[in-house]
């Protein structure tokens, strides 16, 4: 499968912030979110079938286009940490270093640097949650990543899994309890565990 079969941009590295900003505000992402999907398809697919080499070539290719690499910057500069900063303090609000950092991710010299350890308040408590923060750069790479991975791990996860899942929610969580429990034989007990603090906190719903 060709470039000119995909009709996919190149990345041009050596550019003025003028050039690299031009290039960014131009990029159709309606084009860009179609190549991704269909490839991660095709991935799928390809793991159905049980035909892994070509799996593998796909999840390749997805990585290192041109769509798979701008969508990943778009994602984590538009989130809700696009203003939060790694070890190196750095964030990536302009379109001229967006498309600066497009231009860098996927190369082979690659290395994550240090996750920046911060405290946020927790809801009426007085401890406090750790939080880790990658750079903006090491997000970029995860999500790149994160595309070319999550076909297979949809497909292969468990369904009555719903933490962290594409399309799914604390409240898909909620509904497939509730519906356990409409069952005339359904349990009385539901058990929390907290695997971190190995803690075990039990609930009669027997009232």
């Amino acid at each position: 499968m060709s470039r000119r079969q995909l009709h996919v941009p190149r990345v041009h590295e050596n550019l003025t912030d003028k050039q690299a900003a031009q290039q960014w505000n131009s990029i159709d992402w309606n084009q860009a979110e179609q190549f991704v999907t269909r490839i991660q398809i095709r991935i799928t697919k390809a793991a159905i079938a049980k035909k892994y080499n070509l799996m593998k070539r796909l999840q390749y290719l997805l990585v290192h286009s041109f769509y798979a690499k701008v969508l990943s910057v778009k994602r984590v500069t538009e989130n809700k940490g696009k203003r939060t900063p790694g070890v190196d303090g750095i964030t990536w609000t302009t379109a001229a270093s967006k498309m600066n950092a497009v231009s860098i991710v996927g190369q082979q010299s690659y290395q994550s640097k240090p996750l920046r350890r911060v405290y946020i308040e927790k809801y009426g408590k007085k401890e406090k949650r750790p939080l880790s923060i990658p750079t903006m750069f090491d997000r970029t790479v995860q999500g790149l990543y994160l595309l070319a991975l999550s076909p297979i791990a949809e497909l292969t996860a468990d369904w009555t899994s719903f933490g962290f899942r594409t399309y799914r929610s604390t409240h898909d969580a909620m509904s497939h309890i509730f519906n356990l429990l409409a069952k005339k034989s359904a349990g009385t007990w539901i058990l929390e565990g907290d695997i971190e603090k190995v803690a075990l906190i039990t609930f009669n719903i027997a009232g």
